[in-house]
């Protein structure tokens, strides 16, 4: 997929779906009722009730939960900006192990892993030789 595209799920959950609308049908894909959910994002569950596009996002819930994997791309779609910014936190934390494997985590992720050499030996520990037979 190329950065122009629009990933599937953000297809699934309504336009005019609110952040919070967003995170209750993230929710209700774990939790079994209604209620659990609006618990889980903070609002009351009478909130959710009244809301004006609930059918949308009940239709939403049920489209995700048809296709289990669409349902775990959302969730952790969802859960990559929290994972994100755990990472950084973890750059300002009093151990210089935290930090060190954070800003080691962080780099590899966004310009790569050095690349490490690694050499087959033969038995004797020399350099294994191939020989062609012509």
């Amino acid at each position: 997929m190329d950065d122009q595209e629009t990933p599937r799920i953000t297809n699934d959950i309504p336009e005019a779906t609110t952040p919070e609308q967003a995170k209750w049908v993230l929710w209700r894909l774990v939790t079994k009722t209604d209620q659990e959910a609006a618990k889980k994002i903070g609002v009351h569950p009478s909130t959710v009730s009244k809301w004006e596009n609930k059918a949308e996002l009940d239709a939403a819930v049920l489209r995700l939960l048809a296709s289990p994997t669409e349902a775990v791309l959302a969730i952790l779609h969802d859960a990559a900006i929290e994972a994100t910014r755990v990472k950084v936190e973890g750059l300002k934390s009093r151990s210089e192990n935290v930090r060190q494997r954070a800003a080691t985590e962080i780099l590899d992720r966004n310009i790569g892993k050095p690349t490490q050499r690694q050499e087959i030996t033969g038995a004797d520990g020399e350099p294994f030789k191939i020989v062609l037979d012509q």
